[in-house]
């Protein structure tokens, strides 16, 4: 009867939390097309799915790393968990980065192949939208490392409180009459609370040191990620929308954002396994 009780009780809360992430993006939409029609809806519509397509490059990752999360928690291997999470994290952020700089900086180019006629709203719609999708990257890995402990009721009742809140705040935002883009505004300040909400629960639950956290994650992404924005903004600037642009950015961001994540971004033992994966390439070839 215990056990029973504390699936339904794991079960519950995580369906919670899973229902504030959707409302948080679907009822941001409704309250969208509310106050400014159809039309600002659709670029919404069309921000999201852009979002989401580029996501899925970097949850692939996740589905092959967080299965190991929860083995090595179930094991009693905490710290080695802990630690996990973190690369999952760092390489997380890295990889959805690593398309999103060529794509801000190309994004009326390639609106303008793929729509045509480009709808009012949709490129800062989207440049926003993946911007609160890179914010959430930050403690993505810590997600799955607060699951595999079991008892989630503290994080869902507070973080999917906190995502929910959007809603209301957007409300109140488009009541004020400011523009619509500041919905999205507002999506990407919530998941910025909401990050900071899952440091503080992950170091009550799981015990994570938030020096570790910083030094693993945030030194880590922050300066080659930034150093690549600015380095591919100087092209940018100078450049007109075409496809000259796209390839000379492409491989410009390419180029120094691999090499400065590689030299800064990742530690010894990463280099390493990324080296022996490399060795065996040609063995797979032959």
């Amino acid at each position: 009867m215990r056990v029973f009780k504390e699936m339904s009780s794991f079960a519950g809360w995580n369906s919670f939390g899973a229902l504030c992430g959707v409302a948080k993006n679907q009822g941001l939409a409704v309250i969208m097309n509310l106050f400014f029609g159809t039309v600002v809806n659709a670029s919404f519509g069309v921000a999201a799915q852009v979002g989401s397509q580029i996501f899925s490059f970097s949850s692939n990752m996740l589905k092959a790393v967080n299965p190991q999360i929860m083995k090595n928690e179930g094991k009693g291997e905490r710290k080695f968990m802990i630690s996990l999470s973190l690369r999952a994290t760092k390489f997380s952020f890295f990889l959805l980065s690593f398309l999103l700089i060529p794509f801000a900086f190309n994004i009326n180019y390639i609106f303008k192949i793929w729509l045509k006629e480009i709808p009012e709203n949709t490129i800062i719609f989207s440049l926003l939208y993946l911007g609160g999708t890179l914010t959430n990257q930050l403690t993505i890995g810590l997600q799955t490392a607060i699951q595999s402990v079991g008892n989630i009721k503290l994080y869902q009742s507070i973080v999917g409180t906190i995502l929910i809140l959007n809603l209301p705040i957007a409300y109140l935002i488009f009541e004020l009459g400011y523009p619509a883009y500041y919905g999205l505004i507002s999506f990407i300040m919530i998941e910025l609370l909401a990050c900071l909400f899952r440091l503080i629960i992950s170091k009550k639950i799981l015990g994570l040191s938030l020096k570790l956290y910083y030094h693993s994650v945030i030194f880590k992404i922050i300066p080659p990620f930034l150093l690549t924005l600015l380095v591919c903004s100087i092209p940018a600037y100078y450049l007109p929308d075409n496809l000259v642009k796209l390839i000379i950015i492409g491989f410009i961001s390419v180029l120094i954002y691999a090499f400065t994540f590689y030299q800064f971004g990742m530690d010894t033992f990463e280099r390493e396994q990324l080296k022996k994966i490399k060795d065996k390439l040609p063995k797979l070839k032959s």
